[in-house]
């Protein structure tokens, strides 16, 4: 059963913009929705989470000259060389790396490792530790698009899935049914594609709904071969509130 981080509501890409309904409101959560950042804005040289409590195990810096894209493979590259990791599988390393400095506590943290599905806390935390605006404690049941950035179909970086579009490093792809009816939502990292046009991916909420790996996935008109969810398109790293590095690049 998916858990409400997996739940979100689709439509139309095209004449729907599904912002407000793929999370619950502020009040029901308890606080407030956090504004999409300003990347030109943002000027940090260290891309560590601002701590609010908890200090995990991992660490991540930005480098010099590097372009977003590759910043985000590189903490996905990081976050995974030793293993796929979940509530089962590289445990506290897996609690440090979702928890990305936001929690109060070790406790608060290691709640977190309970979630399911993982994978909008799983790209959370990789914008988090590649250099998003702090954005606090998860909140359980926090939509898809609320996590990876406070987007939407009609948001700026938002890319519709059409012909031969591929995305680029970096990017966060979104599948889900065409059915409306259902919630069953996705997100995951696009990593690279290779000469046989295999996507490699990042991905949170495998296996026991928190497992996350690097995976392949085939495209086949619209969906991928290997899941018969609608790719509906991908988000543009370049475009989510994530600062430049030190040099501008």
């Amino acid at each position: 059963m998916l858990s409400d981080d997996d739940q979100t509501q689709t439509q139309d890409p095209s004449t729907q913009d599904i912002s407000t309904q793929d999370s619950p409101s502020a009040d029901a959560e308890g606080g407030s929705a956090q504004p999409a950042a300003d990347a030109s804005a943002q000027t940090a040289a260290d891309s560590a989470p601002q701590a609010s409590g908890y200090v995990g195990q991992f660490s991540f810096q930005m480098q010099s000259g590097e372009a977003i894209g590759d910043r985000i493979v590189r903490c996905c590259q990081q976050a995974l060389a030793d293993g796929q990791m979940g509530e089962n599988d590289r445990h506290d390393f897996y609690r440090d790396f979702i928890a990305c400095n936001q929690e109060a506590s070790q406790n608060k943290a290691e709640a977190l490792t309970h979630v399911r599905t993982s994978c909008a806390m799983f790209v959370r935390a990789v914008r988090q530790w590649c250099g998003a605006a702090a954005v606090g404690p998860y909140l359980p049941g926090t939509g898809i698009f609320v996590s990876i950035g406070n987007v939407s179909f009609g948001h700026p970086a938002f890319v519709p899935y059409k012909d031969s579009a591929k995305p680029n490093v970096g990017d966060s792809f979104y599948i889900s049914s065409t059915d409306t009816t259902k919630n069953d939502g996705h997100t995951g990292i696009f990593i690279a594609e290779g000469p046989d046009g295999i996507w490699k991916t990042a991905e949170g909420g495998g296996g026991d709904g928190t497992l996350c790996r690097f995976t392949q996935r085939t495209l086949d008109t619209g969906k991928f071969k290997e899941d018969a969810r609608h790719l509906w398109g991908w988000f543009d790293c370049t475009k989510v509130g994530l600062p430049p590095s030190p040099d501008g690049a």
